[in-house]
């Protein structure tokens, strides 16, 4: 913004408080309102005949009228444009019984948009002759190419590294259309088999293994089309480098087309390996923009090249741009953001810390680059490029970053949650790493944090990062997903990290379609992680494309993780390629009263022999996990999860895995809805099954439900 502009700004926005400051104080039975419309005047009253023009103006004019209690900042509908967080503090506070509200007027919907709508117009022919020259034969004609620069863009973003156990950072500049985003030039294109690695030249450096030296991999590839790109800069190539569970994209150094090799910028962090389940594509290339929906971003020339998938009159065209989060609730009470549009952000839509009884009610967040919903602080960035150093990030305000690292290095982080936040109601769509991260409470006294994501509509998530980018996060102590639709990922739906989490309701399916090693629910190397109930929820149609060597789960619980969870009145279908509860080294959770419909075997994996558990906790990461962030041996983990201590201290000298009055069938012929919205399997009225030792067919209601914040099941 230049100055003639924010001195305006600062004049109007005194104005406003100059009226408000005259006006009689409202009596507590009036409510307190300020209106905001795209088309006010900052030196209006605000009120609904006479709307002020910006947010901010609005919020200021809120502190002033509403005293200690709340109020409403009402937002008439349109396109409200953010080049910066919007931002409420302590000052915006309400009370439970009068919270600070800020909502869409009744009727209309508010846009918070962190991008720019191209117009029609700023498509163009392309006619430079280099650019034509690299274009695929097929594609002349049909591509378009718009000015960023015109746009009022400095930069199209760095694409850099994305992948498991790296940091998360802002997206490039993405294209939508019609509020779905495009896809970046890639070959080959989406829904074709990945290449695969013919013959590993050079691994490259190992930084799971401490070598950290940076150096790339060589790969060789029989793929002919590698000789297109040896003259390219700035491609990448994604895929699995090594392990089923480990999905990278990495930067290009080189491309030698005459031997099809191709030298990657950066490790992966296992290192590059041919394996049969391994595969890539490359993306970022202009050269293999041949398919509708596909663009290029020239970051140099600062041009966009599109090939349209339908014509562009009538349709919404836009990119994202805003890096910081479009709303930022910081240290606040009581406040709630409803009925409201957030999209376009490169970064993050919605950014909570500390406070207590914030609402996230009722809002459509889209075609974001990191996350829907952040609750707690995230960790810097070692390396902006996406690389590898030894050590993780420092715990940060308003970023993600190395979020996953940093909690596995600290699993007792005080993220600064608060506490009794609810996101309920939302649907949250196209995200490029996590749906919602959620923390909350204290893990060394156990004290829970009661933060929640309910009845919300969280699908395509990880578009950037495959896996270890859930739908939903969970962290802390005493947090809780109820009745969620999570849908559509390659990777997991869920992580737990803490204690005493609650998953329940959920309908959960179409998830971990490209990962090995995986599941729907996922909790695993931290012994101390316990408490969790996982109940009455839908999960089914799990199927990974990447085989059955390791194959998906619907839960797993990982590397010696005993004593963790009571999973009860679950029904599965279709819920797995290898196993459906599987543990890994580990054992002692109560499973009981589940259906298992179509499903491979039910619970696999589960031991006695206390053995791995014990050498885990000798482990330096065992005995950081479980004496040092916080002491199992000490109160309250002693008293509150005895089993786990009496055999930590061998006064028990087996894990015992409690499995009982659960139903497996392999039809799935009597499962069906019920009246109340739930799910059943069995007659309505039907033969006695107690027999068989079932109990319980009917799991309850499950997924999305009509209420305050969600009016209608349908995708707003």
């Amino acid at each position: 913004m230049n100055c003639r502009c924010l001195a305006a700004r600062v004049a109007t926005a005194g104005a406003l408080l100059a009226l408000i400051a005259a006006a009689p104080v409202p009596s507590s039975a009036a409510p307190v309102e300020v209106w905001v419309a795209v088309d006010g005047s900052d030196a209006a009253d605000g009120s609904r005949a006479h709307p002020v023009q910006t947010i901010e103006a609005a919020r200021d004019a809120l502190r002033k009228l509403k005293g200690t209690g709340g109020g409403t900042l009402w937002l008439r509908g349109g396109r409200y444009r953010r080049t910066s967080a919007l931002e409420f503090g302590p000052a915006d506070s309400g009370t439970p019984a009068a919270p600070t509200v800020i909502r869409s007027a009744p009727g209309e919907r508010a846009v918070l948009d962190g991008g720019v709508v191209v117009p029609e117009a700023a498509w163009a022919p392309v006619t430079d002759s280099a650019a034509l020259a690299r274009l695929p034969e097929g594609s002349v004609g049909h591509v378009r190419v718009a000015d960023l620069l015109a746009l009022g863009l400095r930069d199209g973003g760095l694409l850099g590294a994305h992948g498991h156990a790296r940091p998360c950072r802002p997206a490039p500049v993405e294209l939508s259309m019609d509020s779905r985003p495009q896809v970046i030039a890639r070959y080959p294109n989406v829904g074709a088999p990945l290449i695969p690695i013919t013959k590993v030249v050079v691994p490259g450096s190992v930084p799971r293994d401490g070598d950290y030296g940076g150096q790339g991999a060589t790969f060789q590839v029989d793929d002919p089309r590698v000789a297109r790109w040896g003259a390219v800069r700035g491609m990448s190539v994604a895929g699995i480098f090594n392990y089923a569970f480990s999905a990278d994209l990495l930067p290009v150094a080189t491309v030698d087309a005459s031997n099809r090799t191709i030298t990657t910028a950066m490790p992966h962090i296992y290192g590059v390996a041919a394996k049969p389940i391994c595969g890539w594509y490359a993306l970022d290339l202009l050269e293999e923009l041949d398919a509708p929906g596909e663009y290029y971003v020239d970051r140099r020339a600062l041009r966009i090249y599109w090939w349209p998938p339908k014509p562009l009159t009538g349709s919404v065209v836009q990119l994202s741009v805003l890096e910081e989060p479009l709303v930022v609730l910081q240290d606040v009470a009581s406040v709630v953001l409803r009925d409201v549009t957030l999209e376009n952000a490169r970064g993050s839509a919605i950014y909570i810390e500390g406070g207590s009884g914030c609402v996230v009610g009722g809002c459509l967040l889209r075609n974001l680059g990191l996350v829907g919903v952040q609750i707690g602080q995230g960790a810097t960035v070692p390396d902006p490029r996406g690389g590898w150093i030894g050590a993780p990030g420092k715990p940060a305000s308003r970023v993600l970053g190395d979020l996953n690292r940093r909690l596995y290095d600290d699993s007792a982080w005080d993220r600064r949650c608060g506490s009794g936040h609810t996101v309920t109601g939302c649907d949250i769509l196209d995200v490029g790493a996590f749906g919602v991260v959620m923390g909350g409470g204290d893990r060394r006294t156990l004290k829970p944090g009661g933060n929640t994501v309910e009845n919300c509509r969280i699908e395509r998530v990880a578009r950037w990062d495959w896996h270890v980018r859930p739908h939903v996060s969970v962290d802390g102590v005493g947090n809780r997903v109820s009745r969620c639709l999570l849908a559509d990922s390659a990777g997991q739906a869920v992580m737990l990290y803490g204690n005493d989490h609650v998953i329940e309701g959920n309908d959960i399916g179409g998830v971990c379609t490209w990962i090995g090693d995986g599941a729907a629910i996922y909790v695993g190397r931290d012994p101390s992680a316990c408490g969790y109930a996982i109940r009455r929820n839908y999960i089914h149609d799990l199927r990974t494309g990447m085989g059955d060597a390791h194959g998906v789960q619907a839960i797993y619980i990982d590397d010696s993780c005993v004593y963790t969870a009571t999973i009860e009145e679950n029904l599965f279908v279709r819920a797995g390629s290898t196993a459906v509860i599987k543990f890994n080294g580990g054992g002692g959770s109560t499973i009981r009263n589940n259906a298992f419909i179509v499903c491979p075997k039910p619970v696999t994996g589960a031991v006695t022999d206390p053995r791995r558990f014990l050498e885990l906790m000798e482990d330096p990461l065992g005995v950081a996990r479980t004496r040092k962030s916080i002491d199992i041996r000490d109160e309250p983990y002693r008293t509150r999860y005895p089993a786990l201590y009496k055999l930590y201290t061998r006064q028990s000298s087996a894990i015992v895995t409690v499995i009982e009055r659960n139903h497996r069938t392999d039809s799935a012929q009597f499962l069906r809805r019920t009246d109340a919205g739930g799910i059943a399997y069995g007659l309505p009225v039907g033969p006695d099954e107690t027999a068989s030792g079932y109990v319980r067919t009917d799991v309850g209601a499950v997924g999305l439900y009509g209420s305050e914040f969600r009016h209608d099941l349908l995708l707003r």
